[in-house]
């Protein structure tokens, strides 16, 4: 929970600090993420499995 919930807040900065944008798609249990930012060291597609020992692959 405490993973999704960082994945939530990263993303909410997006939009408002970052000016990016982000979309996202379930399969199954997994959560597809697309970034997309103006910084370089953000953005890129993550996949965020709850069974994963660390949630989040990028």
């Amino acid at each position: 929970m405490y993973r999704l919930l960082r994945l939530i807040d990263g993303l909410s900065a997006v939009v408002t600090r970052r000016k990016g944008r982000w979309e996202a798609k379930f399969e199954g249990t997994l959560l597809y993420i697309k970034e997309e930012s103006s910084h370089p060291d953000y953005g890129g597609k993550y996949i965020f499995d709850p069974n994963a020992p660390l949630g989040l692959k990028k």
